[in-house]
């Protein structure tokens, strides 16, 4: 007597295995590394260290080798010695036309990247007026020169030595908060009020870490408008690239206003003169460098973090 078939349809073994390996070996369908920045450091180190000299240089062991020599060698009043001694701290001046210059000249081919021309080679602004090929950074910077000068000012009218020495780290402090505030609108989508060098009006606010870095980069460290294009690019594709600007944000930032807040214990301590000016100067150095160490630290782990992120994963993973 032959049996019957089974009724109902049948399910081979070999097929259901199969189905299971596609689902497993299913890679989300993006890139295996984040778009690259084309922009190497180490090629451009020589003039890096350089303007990190030049900078130490200019604005910490100029200033106070000018305040001790002109005290006690120089038999002039407290207001003539304030007033020599911040027209050594007023560089920054003539370090903006140069940089004005280099945004405008060749065309604008350092400047912020127009919206028409996004995805384009080079950038051609013929129509466009000069204060449009300025970048967020330019006008920061003209904001920051007037800010000290006027503290400045104020210590020379009235010979304040607190405003006198307070005058870089208030710099900083000013410079701090900014960094934090936009960190906070990052994380909350704050729509831009208006252009920010290549983002434009509406998009929702980046960082400062993020333009300081687009603007440096392109004009002082000769990236110029394609690094720019590289930079949106990558910050548009990578959530971990994005997460790390707005972290290096708060972190330095609050160091900066930590910064202010030690040298005003100190300023206001009673110490003598001599001893706060040089010291004042001194931990602001000590700072720099200690930020430096902490933030490039910190960013290697950001960036290897973001490698590990952007390797190929399975569905299951990423649905996991």
């Amino acid at each position: 007597m032959s049996s019957s078939p089974p009724v109902g349809p049948t399910t081979s073994p070999a097929s259901d295995e199969t189905v299971v390996e596609n689902i497993q070996s299913k890679e989300v369908s993006r890139p295996s590394a984040p778009p690259s920045l084309g922009y190497s450091v180490r090629e451009h180190r020589t003039g890096l260290i350089i303007s990190l000299l030049l900078l130490v240089i200019l604005n910490a062991c100029a200033p106070v080798l000018v305040y001790y020599l002109v005290k006690h060698y120089g038999n002039v009043t407290t207001e003539r010695l304030y007033g020599v001694t911040t027209a050594v701290l007023a560089n920054s001046p003539l370090t903006w036309p140069w940089r004005a210059y280099r945004l405008l000249r060749r065309g604008g081919e350092r400047s912020p990247v127009p919206e028409s021309q996004a995805g384009a080679k080079s950038v051609q602004r013929p129509n466009a007026k000069w204060w449009q090929k300025f970048d967020i950074f330019q006008w920061q910077f003209l904001f920051g020169i007037y800010f000290v000068t006027i503290f400045f000012v104020i210590a020379c009218v009235l010979g304040y030595f607190p405003l006198l020495a307070l005058g870089p780290s208030l710099l900083v402090a000013e410079v701090g908060l900014q960094l934090v505030v936009t960190s906070f609108f990052t994380v909350f989508k704050v729509p831009l009020p208006f252009r920010f060098s290549s983002v434009a009006k509406g998009e929702p606010w980046r960082p400062a870490t993020y333009f300081l870095w687009e603007d440096l980069t392109a004009v002082d460290g000769g990236g110029g408008a394609e690094f720019r294009r590289r930079l949106d690019e990558r910050y548009r594709a990578s959530p971990p690239f994005r997460a790390m600007l707005r972290d290096l944000g708060f972190l330095i930032g609050f160091g900066g206003m930590a910064l202010l807040g030690m040298e005003c214990g100190l300023v206001f301590s009673g110490a003598s003169d001599d001893v706060v000016y040089g010291t004042t100067f001194a931990i602001a150095v000590i700072w720099a460098g200690v930020g430096a160490f902490v933030g490039i630290t910190y960013t290697r782990w950001a960036m290897r973090r973001e490698a590990r992120w952007w390797r190929p994963v399975t569905q299951e993973k990423a649905l996991d």
